[in-house]
């Protein structure tokens, strides 16, 4: 069976600032780390075991996931498949400012891409379809994967056999800062099992 753990990074600058992301390569602020080091013992005080943990190359996500494999004492495999959608040249503004611009509803229509040179929701989704076969194609076991939340959730979508569409009119799912998603795979009944969605670790 495979076990699967999907996390969103820790709190970074961009988040504090309010700033769309995407692919700017911003670091964890200073929560965003407390973030990282609470999760992670949290993960060590309970005995949750790994056997993989793989992550986006983006700062925010690397960082996350290396604060955890090290207190869990595991290594960290990078992917580009899980990186942040791009959102074009929209990246680094206000996320405020940005959405009072009459351009800012191509964020939200699948086929249309975001910022002129960003990545439609469409190829976002087939991305994620693309990360999860990945996945699958390897040997069963635990996974730890360390990603983003706009990503996180096309890679949701397509688990459920949603199809991509405006979110003002589709489902969203709320992905705190390292918050995480757990479900199981069965390869012989092809069954997913959701566990749980925004977990988090306890505040002590």
């Amino acid at each position: 069976m495979f076990d699967f753990t999907l996390l969103r990074h820790g709190e970074s600058l961009g988040n504090a600032n309010g700033q769309i992301q995407g692919r700017l390569d911003e670091p964890l602020s200073q929560q965003g780390l407390e973030q990282a080091r609470r999760l992670a013992h949290y993960w060590q005080r309970q005995q949750i075991k790994f056997d993989r943990v793989i992550a986006s190359p983006l700062e925010r996500t690397r960082t996350t996931a290396a604060i955890i494999a090290e207190t869990l004492g595991l290594s960290v495999e990078l992917n580009p498949l899980w990186m942040e959608r791009s959102f074009g040249n929209w990246e680094g503004q206000p996320f405020d400012e940005l959405r009072k611009q009459e351009t800012f509803t191509k964020i939200f229509h699948p086929y249309i891409t975001p910022g002129e040179d960003g990545e439609s929701l469409m190829d976002t989704y087939q991305r994620a379809v693309q990360a999860v076969q990945e996945l699958l194609r390897q040997e069963a076991g635990q996974y730890l994967v360390v990603s983003h939340g706009a990503f996180l959730n096309m890679v949701l979508y397509s688990i459920f056999g949603i199809d991509p569409q405006k979110f003002t009119t589709g489902p969203r799912f709320i992905i705190e800062n390292t918050a995480y998603t757990h479900l199981t795979y069965e390869p012989e009944k092809s069954l997913w099992r959701v566990l749980g969605i925004n977990l988090l670790a306890p505040m002590p």
